[in-house]
């Protein structure tokens, strides 16, 4: 069923209390989603990214995806 809010969605004003958002994009501190710069998180989003990117392929060992691409 279609969305019944009139389009265009309302657009949130940057600082608007309760509307504030993370911008994607920049690496965030594991736990917080604050925006981190420090390597030893760095380190540990590498490994995170590397291990989930693992149990997709072990449930997946063909690399195909469940759908035709034509």
């Amino acid at each position: 069923m279609r969305d019944p809010r009139p389009w265009p969605a309302q657009w949130a004003i940057p600082g608007t209390p309760g509307l504030e958002h993370r911008i994607g994009g920049l690496e965030k501190q594991d736990r917080t989603g604050n925006v981190s710069y420090e390597p030893e998180n760095h380190d540990r989003m590498v490994r995170l990214r590397a291990a989930k990117i693992a149990g997709i392929a072990k449930d997946n060992p063909t690399g195909r995806g469940g759908r035709s691409h034509r």
